[in-house]
């Protein structure tokens, strides 16, 4: 892969509307493409399309071609390196060992899986530093778990919000990190007046939530209350 001038090429992220529109396929062009691989009808594979290149959190940069998604044994084959082809690593992903999670994690820099999920039954919200283009930096916030779906409720105290007054969305972003603001001048953070989010998860339970504190970017430690309420 030629190198020369990568920094100009267009950005991925992954999206904060949907878990399934990841950076590998923020690329796809639709029908049996889906930016990194295409789907071939008769194996139902879906086989490697393109290569990329990923900066890491240390600005070193590796390349990495995801070859096939063997659909049947749910497992990945990728190979990355560095660009210029040394320390080369070929990896098979076996997913289905992680059945029970809602992710696998995999180190390029340690090349190996990192398993630090905890079972798919045992959370609902995921309380982590992203980075958001539409804010452009590096935000700590509250991403909604796959298949839950999250409602905000603004301009209305807390006691007098209900679900009626907005529609549930599983966008992962829904409660997202605007919850807080900081004050640029003391560096404090305040949290802002009459925000609610109602979370329903996939046995119809629904708890209320909103937020009274967070400490600050050091420690990433938010405080809310929350109530069962269906």
């Amino acid at each position: 892969i030629d190198t020369t001038g990568y920094t100009s090429l267009p950005v991925l992220y992954n999206s904060l509307e949907d878990w399934e529109t990841g950076a590998f396929s923020a690329n796809k062009t639709g029908g049996f493409n889906f930016g990194w691989g295409d789907y071939d009808m008769n194996t139902h594979d879906l086989n490697g399309a393109a290569t990329y290149l990923i900066k890491l959190q240390d600005g070193s940069v590796k390349k990495i071609f995801i070859r096939q998604k063997h659909s049947m044994d749910n497992i990945y084959y990728f190979l990355f390196a560095n660009p210029d082809g040394s320390d080369a690593h070929t990896v098979a992903l076996e997913c289905s060992n992680y059945s029970d999670k809602e992710f696998v994690y995999y180190s390029l820099e340690d090349n190996q899986v990192v398993d630090r999920d905890p079972l798919s039954a045992d959370w609902d919200l995921l309380f982590t530093r992203y980075y958001d283009p539409s804010a452009h930096y590096i935000v700590t916030g509250v991403l909604l778990k796959p298949n839950e779906t999250a409602q905000r409720i603004s301009g209305v105290s807390p006691e007098s919000a209900d679900t009626t007054m907005g529609e549930f969305s599983p966008s992962p972003g829904v409660i997202g990190y605007d919850w807080k603001t900081i004050d640029m001048t003391t560096y404090q953070y305040s949290i802002v007046d009459n925000l609610t989010f109602f979370v329903k998860k996939p046995n119809k339970d629904v708890y209320k939530l909103y937020f009274t504190g967070f400490d600050g970017g050091s420690t990433g430690i938010a405080r809310f209350k929350k109530e069962k309420i269906e």
